[in-house]
């Protein structure tokens, strides 16, 4: 059996509006998996020289490319 999974760095609420780095930080994403889910289609928000991700837009995301698993 592998390790049980690591307890949740945050929620993403649909709602929501999250800064790149937060974003990164709740779903554990390094440089190179969000560069890849940038180039998969998820929508950046630019304001000024920040960039944003609408909570709806990450789940949708991860939704579309997560592998189902048997419980």
């Amino acid at each position: 059996m592998g390790k049980p999974p690591k307890p949740s760095a945050g929620v993403i609420l649909p709602d929501g509006l999250y800064h790149i780095a937060e974003l990164k930080r709740i779903l554990r994403w390094g440089r190179v998996s969000f560069a890849k889910a940038r180039r998969a289609g998820l929508v950046i928000l630019q304001l000024g020289r920040c960039s944003y991700v609408r909570g709806r837009d990450a789940i949708a995301y991860v939704e579309a490319h997560a592998k189902e698993e048997d419980p």
